[in-house]
């Protein structure tokens, strides 16, 4: 049962959930160490995911996981957006695309830690996320068990 949910318009961004951009976010962290991350992001114009591509997945070549690119750039952008969500009740910081990383296995996508995010989310640690696509919206989930630091 969650504990604490935040709902509401991202910091600098209109209070809207329309248009090509997520400006709405949502997070919970549940009792124990049980964090959740949610994102729903409709899928980008081909124009817009190419523009955003290099910054988004500059590890990987956009469309090359056999699927066209806007969807897995959308795919990618979702995932990042999901992990940040899920992990910034622990971190309590804003990060930069750049501190996660794309990791394809078939159509199954996770995301490595490029940067240590805390004591307890060091570099290259990997989340799994789920998604689905569908009638043009990606929706990601990250669920699981955070790390807690070690007890000093």
């Amino acid at each position: 049962m969650p504990t604490a949910c935040r709902s509401g318009p991202r910091a600098g961004a209109a209070a809207s959930r329309t248009g090509p951009k997520s400006r709405w976010r949502w997070w919970c962290r549940t009792r124990g160490r049980q964090i959740l991350g949610l994102d729903l992001e409709p899928v980008m114009p081909r124009d817009l995911a190419q523009q955003l591509a290099a910054s988004l997945m500059p590890e990987a070549r956009a469309g090359g996981q056999g699927m066209p690119a806007e969807i897995e750039i959308t795919r990618v952008f979702s995932a990042k957006e999901t992990l940040f969500k899920a992990l910034y009740p622990q971190v309590r910081a804003i990060k930069e695309f750049s501190a996660a990383r794309a990791i394809w296995n078939g159509d199954a996508l996770s995301l490595a830690l490029t940067e240590p995010w805390a004591e307890a989310l060091p570099e290259g640690l990997v989340f799994a996320i789920e998604q689905r696509v569908a009638a043009g919206v990606v929706v990601s989930l990250l669920s699981g068990i955070a790390p807690d630091a070690p007890s000093t």
